[in-house]
């Protein structure tokens, strides 16, 4: 959980990134602006907006075996939409979408360096 990871988008083929927020078999809500996992409060800095067909206000979403719910960090508006188009929009994924785990920042310079990983997708792997 918390792994930052890259995922085909189903909606347009692009590459996108966001993180591992609801594993197999979880459920996954948002209320509030914080993430529950089964009913229980994530700990992040990252407030998550109510938005798309499986993001809604309190709407549960049952993360199915072989599946990730993804949020992106940068859930807010730009001039051009959403800036995060992720499970709250395109539903879980699935394993065969996600390319891999983000482990570098190489832009901004400022925050160049080695990601820390949870290696969701390692304990994950069987579901």
């Amino acid at each position: 959980r918390y792994d930052p990871v890259a995922y085909v988008s189903v909606e347009d083929g692009q590459t996108r990134l966001a993180r591992i927020m609801g594993l197999p078999d979880e459920t996954v809500e948002l209320k509030g602006g914080k993430v529950l996992v089964n009913g229980k409060p994530l700990e992040s800095n990252v407030t998550y907006y109510s938005l798309g067909d499986y993001g809604s206000e309190g709407q549960k979403t049952r993360v199915a075996p072989g599946t990730y719910f993804l949020l992106g960090d940068n859930g807010g508006f730009s001039p051009t939409g959403f800036l995060s188009k992720d499970s709250r929009f395109i539903g879980p994924v699935s394993r065969q979408q996600l390319v891999g785990v983000v482990k570098t920042i190489y832009w901004p310079i400022s925050r160049a360096g080695q990601l820390p990983s949870n290696h969701s997708l390692d304990r994950t792997a069987a579901r």
